[in-house]
């Protein structure tokens, strides 16, 4: 598989051929094929296509303020948030949080 994609990049190349971006983000651009799964610093490897960073602008990341176990009933202990209301067996999801039992 590496060979065929080698081989490919080696093309690509040769022949100018444009490739179609297959890197997901805004702002993510194709830079080439890994080789190994190794891509550049600086990049990821999505599908064994060496992808830039995408950008967020005008996107501000903030931090989510963890649960306290004061969510959860007296005597039960916070084990997590719940997904979609649902939590792992023998807990409980109370206010988005999953408790062990009491």
């Amino acid at each position: 598989m590496q060979l065929f994609l080698a081989v490919i990049a080696v093309a690509v190349v040769l022949c100018g051929a444009q490739v179609s971006n297959p890197c997901p983000g805004v702002g993510s651009q194709y830079i080439g094929f890994s080789v190994g799964g190794s891509c550049p610093a600086g990049s990821t490897n999505v599908k064994n296509f060496c992808c830039t960073l995408p950008t967020t602008v005008g996107i501000t990341e903030t931090t989510p303020t963890p649960k306290t176990a004061t969510s959860c009933p007296a005597g039960s202990a916070a084990t997590g948030p719940c997904v979609g209301g649902l939590c792992p067996p023998s807990t409980t999801c109370v206010n988005s949080t999953c408790c062990s039992p009491t």
